[in-house]
This record gives structure tokens, sequence and C-alpha cells, in this order.
């Protein structure tokens, strides 16, 4: 179990390879195992001809973007997870399979449909021992056949091309992140969490919570890596506190029989509590501020002509190269009124950075704690002095305001 997706596709290529190693120097428990790697083509997105087989770049874009996995292995008693739903209903989504009877290699290179035991709703885990058919068969285990995953089409703008993955609709379910597994009891789980390892980084408390909650006793959780790395990323992510965590804490606390005080939720308290608000869909210009809620700490101002469409772009990892990875990324602010003068948007850009960097180094300089509200700081004095006629830059004819979505006490 691993906080993000990166992780799980190295572990999974790690076990592949233990297996098919064990199997070629006959130490394997299993007497067949076959592959069935997947279909990746792309084609221009202008292009109106026949898709091409996709290139590595782009079959990586694909393994972040689609459920299917790149290359699947099959053995007798391989546990899968279904990636899409039946339209006959005779299996659904992150629904838990077996396989019993391994198919032929002429049938999984035509992607003929395979047989599959379906584990009975709500069961997450498959049994620990090999069991029979009719055994399975009176667990409630459901013989269904499942074919190639419905075709999925994937447009990376950035890229120019469109791409899709033909692959069986299951992936092997020997790693996971914490997010997929909860509600999942587990017999037992590995674990890697790290405060330098940004792919082993937990970001909310919660994370723990689940993470520890997914055995019947914690000791069948096994921590791997540096014994004080893990320690300093449990520390960390214990005292990282928010809304949410401070209305549950109370409400047990209550439920326990012990008195507790009203928690009030300020702006002062939780800066960052983001709220629904409706985004312009014109494409007058912005300048805007993201914050990142995997830490709350890391910041990103950008420019576009196209506000929603940008923030898709930056959550869906085709946005700027610095906010790969690090999302979900959260709109807190934008100045608007730049039309379709990129000029002076990026001269805003470019100004709104360089004053945010110099209010963060003073704030340093008097032992404080730059926040997001330092940002927002450098776009108002920004804006002052457009207003004030001290700024000579091509976008001081503009007519500027800041409005921000977050929850968060302004006066502009």
């Amino acid at each position: 179990m691993f906080p993000k997706k990166q992780p799980i596709f190295e572990a999974v290529q790690q076990c592949y390879a233990k297996l098919e190693a064990d199997f070629a120097a006959g130490n394997s428990p299993h007497s067949i195992l076959r592959c069935r790697h997947a279909e990746d083509v792309q084609n221009a997105v202008e292009s109106h001809g026949h898709y091409q087989p996709a290139c590595p770049a782009v079959s990586v874009l694909l393994d972040n973007d689609v459920k299917e996995a790149r290359r699947l292995l099959f053995f007798p008693y391989a546990v899968f997870v279904f990636t899409y739903n039946d339209p006959k209903r005779t299996f659904t989504q992150s629904r838990l399979a077996i396989m019993y009877d391994v198919p032929p290699q002429s049938d999984l290179d035509a992607f003929r449909p395979i047989e599959l035991f379906a584990a009975p709703p709500g069961v997450r885990t498959a049994p620990d021992t090999f069991l029979t058919r009719n055994e399975l068969l009176e667990l409630g285990w459901t013989l269904v056949r499942v074919g190639a995953a419905p075709d999925r089409k994937h447009t990376y703008v950035r890229y120019g091309v469109r791409a899709k993955r033909k692959q069986y609709g299951i992936r092997p379910f020997l790693s996971a992140t914490i997010h997929c597994v909860q509600g999942a009891t587990l017999y037992a789980l590995a674990t890697s969490i790290e405060v330098h390892k940004k792919d082993c980084r937990l970001w909310e408390r919660a994370q723990w919570l689940v993470l520890i909650s997914r055995t019947h006793e914690l000791r069948d959780v096994i921590f791997v890596g540096d014994k004080q790395k893990t320690l300093d990323m449990i520390r960390r992510v214990l005292l990282i506190r928010s809304q949410f965590s401070e209305y549950t804490d109370r409400v047990l606390t209550v439920a326990a029989g012990e008195t507790a005080d009203a928690v009030r939720l300020t702006h002062t308290t939780h800066p960052y509590r983001s709220r629904d608000k409706k985004l312009p869909y014109n494409c007058v210009g912005f300048c805007y501020l993201l914050v990142t809620s995997q830490t709350w700490l890391k910041t990103y101002i950008g420019q576009t002509e196209d506000l929603l469409r940008r923030i898709r772009e930056h959550n869906s990892g085709q946005g700027g190269r610095e906010t790969r990875g690090k999302g979900p990324w959260l709109l807190v602010a934008y100045v608007t009124g730049f039309g379709k003068d990129e000029t002076a948007r990026r001269h805003f850009e470019n100004d709104w950075q360089n004053a945010a960097r110099f209010l963060a180094a003073d704030a340093r300089a008097h032992g404080l704690m730059p926040s997001i509200m330092t940002t927002i700081d450098a776009a108002e004095d920004l804006i002052h002095s457009v207003r004030d006629g001290h700024s000579h830059r091509a976008y001081s004819h503009l007519d500027l305001k800041l409005e921000q979505h977050a929850d968060l006490m302004l006066n502009v």
C-alpha cells in the first residue's frame, strides 16, 4: 500500500520479475505462467488517419490515466480487480476476481474473453488458501467472462496526440493506494512512508488512520525502509490538523461522554478551506495562484487565457512542469482584466513571482514563516502600484481586480 501510484507500478514490476525468474529457474509453485502486453496506439490530434503504435513516452502518460496495466501475468489463483463496470452487470469496477484456469496463449493474444471468479459484493480480500471450484461457488463467488476494456481515448494537448490502450479490463491486486483500499480488511500489508520520498509521503492525517486500520491488528502492518525516517513521517502527519480532523475529534469526545468545546472553523485557523464557487468561463486573461492540498505549502503562480481549462490541465498532469505529480491543486486567487494581451499577463506573472519571493525573504529575515497570505499580499502590492501610477509595465492601463476562490479574508 502506497500514498501514490508510481510506487505501485514499481512494486508490481518487481513482483512480476520475481515470478518470471522463479518460473524460468523451475522454482515457481505455478505450473503455468502466461503474459499479455497491452496494445498502446497514438495519433495526431488533428489527424483522421489510422492509429500507430505508441511511443514509450505516450505509454507512460497512459499509465497515469488508465486503470489497465501495461502488462499482465496469468497463473493459477492470480488475483485481479476489474477496471470497468460490465454492461450486463455480471461484475463491477474494483470488484475482486480470481483466475482458476489459465487460458491458452492464443486466446490471450486475440483478446478473447477469459473466465474469472468474481468475488461476492462487499468481499475485498481473496481467500488465504487455495479453494476448489465448488468451494468458491459455495462461498458466493461467481464465474464471469471478461474481455478487453471499453475503448477510451485520451487527448494530450501538450504533445499534440490522442492515445488509447487495449488491454483486458483487469489489473493485478498486488499493490494499491491508501485511497483504493478504504473499507477493506486485509490479512497483512506492507508499506513504505517517508518524508523525503515524494511518492511515499503522507499529506493528510486521515491517510495514516486508514493505513493502520486495514488489518485486524497493527502488528500485521509492515513498514519497509529506514525506521527513523518512517517515524519522522508518522510524527509529521499526526501533527497535521484540518477542520475535518478537529470536528471528528470533537464528535468522538462527545460520544465518549466527555465534555468538548465547540469547534469554530475560522479563516485564521484554516485559511485554505476551499469552497464552491463558479469559475469564469470567458477567456479574458488571468494570472492565478494555486496551492497543493498535499502539504498546503507549495504554491504556483501562472497565467492563462482560459482559467477553467488551465486548472483542469494542472490537475490532470498536463500543466506546468512544476505542478506535475504534486496535486491536487486548489485555486486560491486570481487576477483578471488582461484581455488577450499575453505579454501583459506574462509581465504580471513575472512581477508577482518576484514580489512574492521578496516578501517571503523579508518575512524570514524577521523570523517569520512566509505563508500563502504573503503571496497574496504581493499581488495586492502590484495592483495598488498600478492603480497609483507607480508602475510603467505594459499592463498599467488595465483595470485589475483580485478575487478570492478559497475562504480567505481579503480587502483588495
